[in-house]
């Protein structure tokens, strides 16, 4: 999850590339990635103990327990790889500019977007640009490893990143905008379903905003957020729930978005922060006719693993596509409750992966996770923000990874499995 604001950080100390480009990353003072146990503000977090507790105390949590597979999730699965096969990086590096080395001079990219059409790759990203906005970047690739960025064609160019989405001033996503998912429309255009932080900065209050596109480069924003904190488990916590700038912690957010032509519905999943026993991130699901107004399930639809599990402190950072034959494949983000790291900007990360019938009842891969930080590597400490496509057989996972604990520097690499074992 990423959020770039331009300033320094009041939440946690930040040095190195927070120091170098006076950035602060909102999202990184959130929940999944960076909240420093105890919280700003005295914030409970992912069951950890309240703020009058000693900030050495071991974090536990509620204990939850494992869900059971439902109906229809069986090992006869009508799922042409209801688990996908061994993962292989594809790159011993980052994926790498085709103008040579990092997509950006900022060396900072996350949450990568993809799609496969007409021969070429078209990945939208979130970086930052020299005006110090936070946004969407676009680049596409023939192989999915050296991308061209887009650039505009006149002296207007930004140094760091053209942006083709960025946040609007003094709008409701002001402080930033992250986590694209874009997806081909019925009427042969574009959409872009992201990421809004609203105001003030540093609320940690997320919303979820739309564009939409012509070409997938030329974006217009549909204005107000088209899914908004309702259901109690995602609700942030309010001093005046008239006002939304009196809210924190809390909201939707990453979303993922596919389109079902049979059933004429645009079908979302996304992570949301709010109290279920304990102040974390969850994974819901809603559907909708326009794409604008949404129908949402009550309750999540992926929750922690329960006690003891790999992803036991939060599900997050979803993405979900459909698998050949029939059902779905989901994606998510999590941590080891044993590696969390308070007080640190970034925390460990690993994905995770699940397989569902109908999109709402959901079995884990018995592999989980299925794919992890490589020591002495440049994702060797935390790995998340997963794109998922298949092409040519195969699962093509685009992610973003984290040397270390320390500063912002990241980067996008590529990992792909066979359908099935």
């Amino acid at each position: 999850m990423w959020m770039l604001e331009w300033r320094r950080r009041t939440c946690v100390s930040t040095r190195s590339n927070c120091e170098k480009w006076g950035v602060r990353v909102l999202g990184l003072c959130g929940l999944m990635l960076v909240w420093p146990l105890g919280g700003c503000e005295s914030s409970q977090v992912a069951g950890t103990r309240t703020s009058d507790s000693p900030s050495s105390s071991r974090p536990t949590v509620a204990a939850t327990p494992k869900a059971a597979p439902k109906a229809g999730l069986t090992a006869n699965s009508p799922a042409a790889c209801q688990f996908p096969g061994s993962w292989t990086r594809e790159t011993p590096d980052p994926v790498q500019s085709t103008a040579g080395g990092a997509l950006t001079p900022l060396n900072i990219t996350a949450d990568p977007s993809v799609i496969y059409e007409n021969n070429r790759f078209r990945m939208w990203f979130t970086t930052g640009d020299s005006k110090k906005r936070t946004g969407i970047a676009y680049a596409e690739s023939t192989d999915g490893k050296r991308w061209t960025m887009w650039k505009k064609g006149d002296r207007s160019a930004d140094s760091l990143a053209d942006l083709v989405v960025a946040s609007t001033p003094n709008g409701w996503d002001a402080p930033g905008i992250e986590n694209a998912a874009v997806l081909r429309v019925p009427s042969g255009g574009y959409r872009m379903y992201y990421t809004g932080n609203r105001p003030p900065e540093g609320s940690n209050a997320y919303s979820i905003g739309l564009a939409t596109s012509d070409d997938g480069i030329t974006w217009r924003k549909h204005g107000p957020p088209v899914l908004e904190a309702a259901g109690y488990w995602e609700m942030p916590k309010c001093s005046n729930p008239k006002n939304p700038q009196t809210c924190r912690d809390g909201g939707p957010l990453e979303p993922s978005v596919l389109y079902d032509a049979k059933e004429g519905l645009y079908k979302m999943w996304y992570a949301a922060v709010g109290e279920k026993n304990y102040l974390s991130f969850r994974i819901g699901y809603a559907t909708s006719k326009d794409g604008i107004s949404w129908t949402r399930q009550p309750e999540p639809v992926l929750d922690g693993g329960g006690p003891g599990t790999w992803d036991e402190t939060w599900v997050s950072h979803t993405e979900v596509i459909r698998d050949p034959k029939a059902g779905y494949h989901l994606f998510y983000f999590s941590t080891p409750l044993s590696e969390v790291c308070e007080g640190c900007e970034m925390q460990p990360g690993m994905i995770g992966h699940a397989y569902s019938v109908d999109g709402i009842q959901w079995i884990r891969n018995p592999k989980n996770p299925i794919l992890s930080p490589r020591k002495g590597k440049w994702d060797a400490w935390t790995v998340g923000g997963p794109s998922v496509i298949l092409h040519q057989g195969k699962f093509w996972l685009w992610y973003h990874g984290f040397e270390s604990k320390r500063g912002l520097k990241s980067a996008i690499g590529l990992a792909t499995a066979p359908c099935g074992s």
